[in-house]
């Protein structure tokens, strides 16, 4: 029984310690817990951070592309439509255009032939003009030379008339 009761104290003892033991490893455990659950919000937050930060770098350079390509594109057509503008208004002036090699660049060159043709379509009509105003003139003069010459011959006939009738 003394045997029992020493071992019995022996076992309460080494309990006590294994659980002391146990106690401070469990307390160890979630200490580590606690710091890894810190370290792994501060990773979250600092991933967050960057996502963001990502974000938003991709949706400056998103619209600073965007502005680019838009001002590639509206530049010509701009032009494009202050030349088909002057065109209509009938300021035919030809001018230099710098156009590229893409759509729009294209549009420009034929806008601005259409604004070199319809310029020599004028001149053609104009010289027609000039030819047909220069012929209606020589015709008028011609006009003006044959009545008087008629009226000449009018007045020679009644003159000849009248020197037969005295």
């Amino acid at each position: 029984l003394s045997t029992a009761a020493v071992m019995m104290s022996t076992v309460e003892t080494a309990y006590g310690e294994a659980r002391g033991l146990l106690g401070e490893i469990f307390n160890h455990e979630v200490k580590d817990a606690a710091s890894s659950g810190e370290h792994a919000r501060s990773s979250l937050a600092t991933g967050n951070t960057a996502s963001m930060t990502l974000a938003a770098i991709a949706l400056v350079i998103g619209m600073l592309v965007t502005w680019f390509i838009a001002r590639q594109i509206m530049q010509p057509l701009q032009a494009a439509v202050e030349i088909a503008r002057e065109v209509a208004d009938g300021n035919l002036s030809l001018r230099e255009v710098q156009a590229g090699r893409d759509e729009t660049g294209q549009v420009l060159l034929a806008l601005g032939e259409v604004a070199q043709r319809l310029n020599a379509m004028i001149a053609n009509i104009r010289s027609g003009a000039d030819q047909i105003d220069t012929a209606a003139s020589e015709i008028s003069i011609g006009n003006n030379d044959l009545a008087t010459r008629t009226e000449q011959t009018a007045s020679a006939l009644q003159a000849t008339s009248s020197s037969i009738a005295d």
